[in-house]
């Protein structure tokens, strides 16, 4: 029977990146090593496989996503948002614990994030709308939380993992930065004057909702590829 608590092997299938970047084996209990490989994969897997077994999250696309502020009733949405940054991240902290014939995975990651597009705001009330566009520049933290469970072949040996559903913690570090052209700043004062005289404060919490909504996707992505790399990459451990 095979030992989950020898060695790991980031999850991450040998085959699917044979053409990007070899992997280190870790044992679970040197979080260093782990750390240091789990880096240089995100950072070579980045730009996805050509056969697209891994998709590109740097840089990622979001074609369109939109949320409501309520209370203020103005509707946001951006469009062609490009984000850039995590091909640069670091991982901070990295942890996987055995646990009933398990692995829970708790790995942290920091980086800084450019994201450009087009933003339109949208009175609920009025129907009026400004648009123009905008780039966002943070650092943030994302937290990951994960179990991974073995699965094994016919005759009982190892085969791969399977990702279970992660949690993801998005925490901003400061304020991030937003640069808009001053037509738009002037367009939304004088467009949406009954909801947004303090534009500024929407445009604050504009930011941190697109950063936290992007970076919450991207590693979204991150985890597709990681299920789609852990499934079948063969017996690391015999023993």
């Amino acid at each position: 029977m095979f030992k989950l608590n020898i060695v790991l092997v980031l999850v991450f299938s040998q085959y699917a990146l044979s053409q990007i970047v070899k992997i280190e084996q870790c044992k679970l209990s040197d979080a260093e090593c782990i750390k240091t490989s789990q880096s240089k994969f995100l950072k070579e897997a980045s730009r996805g496989t050509p056969d697209f077994t891994l998709k590109s999250t740097d840089p990622y696309l979001v074609p369109h996503f939109a949320h409501t502020f309520e209370k203020e009733k103005v509707q946001v949405e951006f469009k062609n948002v490009v984000a850039t940054g995590f091909r640069n991240q670091q991982v901070t902290n990295s942890k996987f614990t055995e646990k009933n014939g398990a692995i829970d995975g708790e790995v942290d990651h920091k980086l800084d994030l450019i994201i450009t597009g087009e933003v339109l705001l949208k009175s609920l009330e009025s129907g009026k709308q400004v648009s123009g566009p905008i780039t966002i520049e943070a650092s943030l933290n994302e937290k990951l939380n994960y179990v991974l469970s073995p699965t094994t072949t016919a005759d009982n040996k190892f085969k791969g993992l399977t990702v279970g559903a992660e949690q993801k913690q998005c925490n901003i570090i400061g304020e991030p930065k937003l640069t808009s052209s001053a037509e738009l700043k002037n367009a939304l004062v004088k467009e949406l004057p009954s909801k947004l005289e303090d534009y500024d404060g929407i445009l604050k919490d504009l930011k941190r909702l697109a950063v936290c909504m992007v970076a919450d996707a991207v590693y979204g992505v991150h985890m597709e590829n990681m299920r789609v790399s852990a499934a079948d990459y063969g017996v690391y451990n015999n023993a």
